[in-house]
This record gives structure tokens, C-alpha cells and sequence, in this order.
């Protein structure tokens, strides 16, 4: 028989159970041998207190919590009202502890380390990446604890136990007054009254289809005539997902390449690159198993791409591959042509709603065979490649930035270097940048996030100035700017002027080489540099300001919608751009008429 008994037992409970019975107990329990019951035993006949002393002592209870529980309670009324889960857990601990006074009672958060690496050992002995990264992925709730966060200060002992517990030191700890999971916040917006939550939230605004694509014709055939910058948010990332469509099934297209870093839970990119693969065409996906938090996506997806024919490459040890290039090959006539693309963020359909970010796509030959070149080297594990047009990481790409910021060095005063970025930790970087104020030359830094470099330092970095924009959605583009006017270099890519990326990842950057697009880019960064609503000025101290607004308000992201909206895409096919042949391709086009001839 099963028996469900509250400990300590009372004598009427003891003497109900039978031999052979199932009994359960709750509460606290003491255990010991056989010989310790005899002293006890003992101790009790000759009417003396057991050594047992309660008293006074200080034991942790831990309530936890199942994931179907919600994070909050609603609450009867007319408005939206709730409570916090963990609020309402607080008020009642005495009834989950009713033996027992609850002197101290808190709720925390533990933050650990995510920066999680595959064992080299088992990677040697195992061939499956994704193998070893699904197994690395269980390591992450295990990994060392670098936060604590409390909502009521510690008593000593608490921090003490926690300090013991999780191995950190006291500094670890923080006490916060802000809800510690934010996630219920989405849940209850959508219970927001409609006139209610127009009030909380910014205007709905739709990407709107690209300013330089005239809509209804194959955007394969465009991008044959001219290049074409799509600007997310404000531009769909639909055109881009149309050339891989319009790829998939063209009978001319024979190759189709790409670096994935971040992809969406439900990406369309995915499906035309599986269907690619299906309708025969060679499909190459270099697919980053190792990026942060997205790690179980990406590995979903690399099934999905080798179930449907597609071959899938991984990154290299001690180096993500974060760059952002695409690149389909394709017959015409006797050649092999190419179209390119090369973006500042990721291939992601959801993050490309909310990050502003620039896509590329571009039929310039060069461009095309340094990609070729790239994807080959990547295919053999060769990070250092020879590359006439891209500059790519580890080895080109912080070199070649510094050449260039050294020629605008040269030119003292007349000097100019503008980059955007989302921040800046290279320290031969920031030695370039320091040079290049010293110098004379007028230095913009758009920085949204970490900048280790301080602007308006005498002698030093009087030159430099170091903006901020954090508004609606996060600035995300890598644009390079150097000198001014027709003469000016320009490049957009993956990499920060980070350590990480200039030395431990894969980045490629790609210079502009249509004027049009070269001129809106720099239009583009006059703009945020104007922005006098959302960007915030770095100081000599470190700290930020807002700038002085004279004049009539700037707001940069609010200027790009309105431009997207106002935009009147063209009706027709571009003309056809001419472009130089290299010898190559000129001897093969001979060879290629010659045979027609015979």
C-alpha cells in the first residue's frame, strides 16, 4: 500500500504503518547507520537530548519553477493588469516552507559564460563538426558562472554560499531593480488595447521594394547591367531572395556559393538554395556552426542543406567565418560570368527588418573571380589568398585598411577618412587613427557600440570625432570611406575594426566601383553625421553628449524611411554596362568565334 507522510512523524502515523507499505515522505529527513541509532536509542532511555541542534541554524530552500509555467499573472480588471511570476512565488514561500521560519528569501539570475569551443581532441578523433558541436552545445549550461544578479541584497552567509557555489568572487554580484527576463514584455503587448499601444509604439513602416530595380523584370537581368545597393530596413531584402530564385532555376546558371553566419528560424533562402540543389546545379553553403546563440539553428539548417544535395562546408579552428558573400556563376556565349553579392549583415529575413544594413549585388568580373578565388581557398582551408578587388581577413583586410588610411595621411589637412562600424577595439587601428589626427586629417568615427579610442585629446586626436546613433533600428552596416570627391575609396563589409575580426575571422570587405552607388553611400554618412536626435558625440573623458541642435532637426533613420518611401523605382531594364575584358577572357571569347567559324 502506498503512504504519503508529512515528516517529523507523529506517533499515530508510526504505528499506522505495516510492513511491505510504500511510504513517501516530505519534509527533512536525517539518515544514519546502525550504530548511531543505538546511541541515540541510548541517549533517549537515559532522558537526555539528542546531539542533534537545530536551533539556530540556516538551511537553503530552492522553489523551482517548470518552463510551462508563465512568466506572468493576469490580473481582473478593465486595463491590463499583472504580476511577475517571481513576485507571487515571493509572497507565498512560507506555505512551500510551512515547517520551517524563512528568515531571508530572494530571486536571482545566473549568467554564464556562452563563449563555448569545440574540443580539439575529439574534433581530431571525429570527422562530423556537427557531431561535435551538438555535443559542445550541452557544455553551455555547465560553463563557469561570470554574474550574479539579486533583487534584494545578500546577507553575508547568502553571498558567501553563492560566492562558493558558482566559484566568484563578491564584484560578481549585482543587485538589480529591473525585471531579469524580458520576455514576458512581448506577451503582454499584444494584449495592449489598439489606441492603447499606437501611443507606445513607432508607426509601422513596410521595407519598401528597391529604389534602383524596376519591378516585374528578372533581377538577374538588372544586376547584369548595373550594380544594385539595397539599404535594409528601408529596402526589402526581397531582391536579393529573387537573384537566388531566379538562380535555382536558370538553365545558365551552373554554381551557386555562400557564407552563412545567422539565418532566421524560417528562411526562404534556405529553400531555393535546396531547391538549386535539386534542379542540378552545384551548390556550396559555408555554413558557421560556432555562431553565438544561433549554434542549434545553424546546425538544423546544414541537415536541411545536405538532405537536399547541397554541399556543406564549416568554419576553421580559431576562426569564425563571419563574412557576408554570395556568388552564382553562370554561361554566357563561351563565358563564364559571374554575379556577386556582399553585405554588412546577415542573410536573415528577420534581423533584416530590424538592422540597418547595406547588400551589394554586382556583375563586376574582377569582383566575381576574386569570390571564385575565395570560395576555392575556403574549400581547401587556405585563409590567406591572393585577391586583386576584395580584401579579406585575416591577412588583407586590416592591411590594406591601413595603407589606405596611410595615403590620406599623406595628404595631411586635405586628408579624409570616414568609416562606419559597430566598434573598435584594433589597437594598430587605433594607433592609424591617432596618427592620422595628429597629421591633419579630419577623422569620422561612427561608432554604435565599444570604442577604445578617445577624440579631442590634444595632439593626438584633436581631428577625430566619434558619433553614436542608437535609435529605432540597430545600425548595423561596415562602410569605409578614404579621400574625397570622384578620387574617394569606398567599402562595405563584414568586419569591425576589432581584434576578433581583423585577426580571429573571416571578413570580406568590397570596394564600390559604380559612381551612383558610391555617391549615395556618402550621402548616406553625411546624414548620419548631421543627425542631431539620435546620435550622441564622445568626449574627450569617454562619456557622451548629445550634440547641439541648430537649425532644423535631424533624425537619420527617419530621413532613409522617408526617402524609401518616397522613392520611384525605374520602369525599365537598365542599359547595358560595358565593361573591360581581361586577356583571358578575350582570348577565350576569339578561341570561342574561331571554333563557331570552322
Amino acid at each position: 500500500m502506498d503512504r504519503y507522510v508529512n515528516v517529523p512523524l507523529s506517533e499515530k502515523d508510526a504505528h499506522s504503518l505495516k510492513a511491505g507499505d510504500y511510504v513517501y515522505l516530505t519534509g527533512t529527513i536525517y539518515t544514519a547507520r546502525d550504530a548511531a541509532h543505538k546511541r541515540m536509542q541510548e541517549t533517549l532511555d537515559r532522558g537526555e537530548e539528542l546531539p542533534l541542534k537545530m536551533e539556530n541554524n540556516v538551511m537553503l530552500g530552492i522553489v523551482p519553477v517548470p518552463q510551462y509555467i508563465s512568466d506572468v499573472l493576469y490580473l481582473p480588471g478593465h486595463d491590463v493588469r499583472y504580476i511577475r511570476m517571481e513576485k507571487v512565488i515571493m509572497e507565498y514561500l512560507e506555505l512551500v516552507f510551512e515547517q520551517y521560519q524563512v528568515s531571508d528569501k530572494n530571486y536571482i539570475c545566473v549568467t554564464r559564460n556562452a563563449d563555448i569551443a569545440p574540443d580539439d581532441e575529439a574534433l581530431a578523433d571525429n570527422e562530423d563538426f556537427r557531431y561535435i558541436m551538438k555535443e559542445t552545445l550541452h557544455k553551455r549550461r555547465k560553463m563557469a558562472v561570470v554574474r550574479l544578479e539579486t533583487a534584494a541584497p545578500l546577507g553575508k552567509e547568502m553571498e558567501k554560499y553563492f560566492c562558493d557555489r558558482f566559484k566568484i568572487t563578491p564584484e560578481c554580484i549585482f543587485r538589480t531593480k529591473m525585471p531579469m527576463k524580458l520576455g514576458f514584455i512581448f506577451a503582454i503587448a499584444d494584449k495592449i488595447p489598439e489606441s492603447m499601444r499606437k501611443a507606445l509604439i513607432d508607426e509601422p513602416f513596410t521595407p519598401q521594394p528597391a529604389a534602383a530595380l524596376a519591378e516585374g523584370i528578372s533581377v538577374m537581368e538588372q544586376v547584369k547591367r548595373k550594380d544594385v545597393l539595397l539599404s535594409y530596413p528601408y529596402e526589402s531584402m526581397d531582391p536579393f531572395l529573387q537573384l537566388i530564385k531566379e538562380a535555382a532555376f536558370h538553365p545558365d546558371v551552373m554554381t551557386i556559393k555562400i557564407t552563412i553566419y545567422r539565418l532566421a528560424k524560417k528562411a526562404r533562402l534556405v529553400e531555393y538554395l535546396c531547391a538549386a540543389a535539386e534542379n542540378g546545379k552545384e551548390v556550396t553553403v559555408l555554413i558557421e556552426l560556432r555562431a553565438r546563440f544561433d549554434e542549434q539553428n545553424n546546425i538544423d539548417w546544414s541537415e536541411r542543406l545536405e538532405e537536399a544535395g547541397c554541399r556543406v562546408l564549416y568554419g576553421f579552428d580559431g576562426y569564425k567565418v563571419h563574412s557576408k558573400l554570395c556568388l552564382i556563376t553562370y554561361r554566357n556565349r563561351n563565358e563564364i560570368r559571374y554575379i556577386t553579392q556582399v553585405g554588412t549583415g546577415n542573410y536573415n529575413e528577420k534581423t533584416a527588418k530590424m538592422y540597418t544594413d547595406y547588400s551589394l549585388m554586382t556583375s563586376h568580373q574582377g569582383i566575381g573571380e576574386d569570390a571564385a578565388v575565395f570560395f576555392k581557398n575556403m574549400s581547401i582551408g587556405n585563409l590567406d589568398g591572393e585577391y586583386h578587388h576584395l580584401i579579406v581577413s585575416p591577412f588583407s583586410l586590416k592591411r590594406k585598411v591601413l595603407r589606405h588610411m596611410d595615403e590620406e595621411i599623406q595628404k595631411g589637412a586635405d586628408g579624409r577618412i570616414i568609416m562606419k562600424m559597430n566598434s573598435v577595439t584594433d589597437m594598430d587601428f587605433i594607433r592609424k587613427v591617432q596618427e592620422a589626427s595628429a597629421a591633419g586629417v579630419k577623422v569620422d568615427l561612427i561608432v554604435r557600440g565599444i570604442c577604445c579610442i578617445l577624440p579631442g585629446v590634444k595632439e593626438n586626436t584633436e581631428n577625430l570625432r566619434v558619433t553614436s546613433i542608437v535609435g529605432r533600428y540597430l545600425e548595423h552596416p561596415r562602410v569605409f570611406v578614404f579621400g574625397t570627391g570622384e578620387t574617394a575609396k569606398v567599402y562595405i563589409g563584414s568586419a569591425d575594426m576589432m581584434t576578433r575580426n581583423t585577426e580571429k575571422r573571416v571578413e570580406v570587405a568590397c570596394p564600390i566601383y559604380d559612381d551612383a552607388i558610391k555617391r549615395r553611400l556618402i550621402h548616406d554618412l553625411k546624414v548620419m553625421l548631421a543627425d542631431n536626435v539620435k546620435a550622441r558625440i564622445m568626449t574627450s573623458d569617454g562619456t557622451y553628449k548629445k550634440k547641439e541642435r541648430k537649425g532644423e532637426a535631424v533624425n537619420a533613420q527617419a530621413a532613409f524611411m522617408k526617402a524609401a518611401l518616397n522613392a520611384r523605382p525605374p520602369k525599365t531594364l537598365p542599359k547595358a554596362k560595358k565593361e573591360k575584358k581581361s586577356i583571358f577572357q578575350k582570348v577565350f571569347s576569339a578561341f570561342g568565334k574561331r571554333n563557331r567559324s570552322c
